[in-house]
């Protein structure tokens, strides 16, 4: 039984070893610049696109790198009473607002996102519905996106 232990420990140890060492270099090294004191973070490469997620005073944040690791967004966690008041309201009519969090480009702009039955529910920063983007559970690093547009306008 201890051997059994020793030897899932240290596959898992392996398997967290290696998905980090996938990231290139540019990436992690312009990462730490910016965020030196990061700890616990975890990569995901998404679509050629790496993406570092780690807590910080209680939010999760999660950035996104192309592969010139020039950040293309940061999305940090937020309450859901933080949603602008548009966006909570037409997310709540949807259903239960299971997490929300603030995304801001590299260009500036701000939208947020509730997540609401396993679809995340895109605003902008006034609140406005966007799109809409289903989660997929089994396979976080290609989710896809729907591609309509519903205009919510009060």
């Amino acid at each position: 039984m201890r051997t059994a232990i020793i030897l899932l420990l240290v596959t898992v140890l392996c398997v967290t070893t290696t998905h980090a060492q996938n990231i290139p270099n540019n990436i992690k090294g312009a990462f730490m610049k910016l965020h030196p004191n990061a700890k616990g973070v975890k990569w995901e490469n998404e679509d050629g696109k790496y993406e570092a997620t780690y807590k910080q005073d209680g939010h999760k944040i999660s950035i996104l790198f192309n592969s010139n690791a020039t950040v293309e967004e940061t999305e940090t966690s937020i309450s859901v009473k933080d949603l602008p008041t548009k966006a909570l309201k037409y997310a709540s009519a949807k259903g239960e607002i299971e997490e929300a969090a603030k995304t801001v480009s590299s260009d500036g702009t701000i939208t947020y996102e509730a997540e609401v039955d396993d679809t995340d529910l895109i605003f902008d920063a006034n609140g406005n519905f966007i799109k809409s983007k289903k989660n997929k559970e089994d396979n976080h690093d290609h989710e896809e996106e729907d591609d309509s547009h519903e205009d919510d306008e009060d």
